[in-house]
C-alpha cells in the first residue's frame, strides 16, 4: 500500500473522469444525429441531362506554398501541372483542426459561424442527393471519436460512407478500390468525397521510403528532428497526393467530370519554432491558408465557361466557396446556391487579404 497508495487514490478519479467524458460524448453524438435527421432535402435539380461525376479530394494538413504549381521550388506537383489543374491564389481555412474544419467546408456553414452551426446547414450531400446524384464519402481516416464529431455527422448525409476504422487502409492510394466501387454504381450522376491522410503527421507513414525524392527524412518525433529533414518528409507526402490525383484523372478523363482539390488546414514546419497544427491558429498563415484547385475533363469543359474560372484564379476565397462551387460548377439549380462564393460564376467576390502584412517567422 505504501508503494501503490497514490495510484490507488487516483484510479477511481480516472474511472469517473473517463466515464463522464464517454457518457457526455455519446449524448452529444446522439443529439447531433437527431439534429441532422430533422433536415429536409432542399429543392435542387440538374440543369442538363448529361451524365456527370463530381469528385472532391480533401487532403489533410497541406499548405499551398509547398506546391510547385503555386511556385514552390521543388517539383511536388508534376501531375497536377500535366493535367492542367487550375490553382487558386489563396483559400482561407474554416479552422486549423480537422474535426472543426471538415463539417464547415462540406456544408453551407460560414467560416466565422459558431462551431456547431453546421448542424443546421445543408451539406453537399443533401444538395447533390436532391439533384439526383448518388453520394459517397470515403475516408482513409477513422471516424474521429471526440466531442466534435463533425465529420462523422456530415458524412452520414451521404448514401455510402466508408471510414478506415479497421485500419485496413495504409496508404491513401488504397482508397481507389472504394472509388471504383462507387463508380460501378448504376446511378447516372455521382458525387464522391475522398478524405485523405495526405500530409498529416506522421509524414513518413504516407509514402514508400525507397521512392522518397528528398532525404534525409525526419527520423524522430516532429518536434525533435532538424527542420530540413522535417520538410523533406513533408514534401514527399505531397508527391504521393499528386500521384493519387493523377490516378483519379485517368479514371475520369473520358467522362463528364470535375475534380475539386483542397485541404482542411495547413501546417507549421518550424516557423517561429512552431510545428504541426492545433486549434486557434488561423492567424498563422502557414496553418490558416490551404490550396484549392480544380480540374475539368474535356466533356466537362463544354458545360463550363473556363474563361470565368480562369479570371477568378487571383481572387482570394475561403472554405465557404467549396460548397457553392461544387454546386455551381455542376450546373445544379437551387436556391441554396450563392454565386458570390461560386468559382464558376463571374459574380465571385474576393475576400479581404487577412495576411497582407504577414511576415513569416524564421524556421527553427
Amino acid at each position: 500500500m505504501a508503494v501503490f497508495g497514490s495510484d490507488l487514490e487516483i484510479l477511481p478519479e480516472k474511472i469517473y473522469e473517463n466515464f463522464y467524458h464517454l457518457t457526455r460524448n455519446n449524448i452529444i453524438l446522439k443529439y447531433m444525429f437527431y439534429k441532422r435527421n430533422s433536415i429536409q432535402l432542399p429543392n435542387a435539380v440538374s440543369s442538363d441531362d448529361s451524365e456527370r461525376v463530381v469528385v472532391f479530394v480533401l487532403t489533410d494538413a497541406l499548405r499551398p506554398d509547398h506546391l510547385h504549381i503555386n511556385g514552390y521550388s521543388r517539383q511536388t506537383t508534376p501531375n497536377m501541372e500535366k493535367n492542367n489543374f487550375l490553382s487558386f491564389k489563396e483559400m482561407y481555412a474554416c479552422e486549423t483542426v480537422t474535426t472543426r474544419s471538415v463539417p464547415c467546408l462540406l456544408t453551407d456553414m460560414r467560416r466565422r459561424d459558431e462551431r456547431y452551426k453546421f448542424l443546421d446547414e445543408y451539406s453537399v450531400f443533401n444538395v447533390f442527393k436532391a439533384a439526383g446524384y448518388y453520394t459517397s464519402f470515403i475516408s482513409a481516416q477513422t471516424a474521429i471519436t471526440t466531442a466534435d464529431y463533425g465529420q462523422q455527422i456530415i458524412a452520414g448525409d451521404a448514401d455510402y460512407v466508408f471510414f478506415n476504422n479497421d485500419y485496413s487502409i495504409r496508404y491513401d492510394k488504397e482508397l481507389l478500390k472504394y472509388f471504383d466501387n462507387v463508380m460501378a454504381h448504376d446511378s447516372k450522376n455521382k458525387l464522391i468525397v475522398m478524405q485523405l491522410n495526405g500530409s498529416h503527421w506522421d509524414y513518413n507513414t504516407r509514402f514508400n521510403h525507397d521512392e522518397a525524392l528528398w532525404k534525409p527524412l525526419c527520423g524522430n518525433f516532429a518536434l525533435d528532428c532538424p527542420a530540413e529533414h522535417l520538410t523533406n518528409s513533408y514534401d514527399n507526402t505531397i508527391v504521393e497526393t499528386d500521384k493519387l490525383l493523377n490516378s483519379i484523372v485517368e479514371k475520369l478523363k473520358d467522362k463528364n467530370a470535375i475534380i475539386f482539390f483542397s485541404s482542411d488546414h495547413g501546417q507549421s514546419l518550424g516557423e517561429g519554432g512552431l510545428r504541426l497544427h492545433s486549434h486557434g491558429r488561423l492567424h498563422i498563415k502557414e496553418v490558416g491558408v490551404v490550396p484549392f484547385a480544380v480540374w475539368f475533363s474535356d466533356k466537362a469543359k463544354t458545360y463550363t465557361n473556363l474563361d470565368i474560372v480562369s479570371n477568378n484564379l487571383n481572387k482570394i476565397i475561403t472554405h465557404d466557396s467549396i460548397f457553392h462551387s461544387m454546386i455551381g460548377c455542376a450546373n445544379i439549380k437551387t436556391d441554396v446556391l450563392d454565386d458570390s462564393l461560386n468559382i464558376c460564376s463571374s459574380r465571385l467576390i474576393s475576400v479581404p487579404n487577412e495576411y497582407k502584412n504577414y511576415k513569416a517567422k524564421p524556421v527553427q
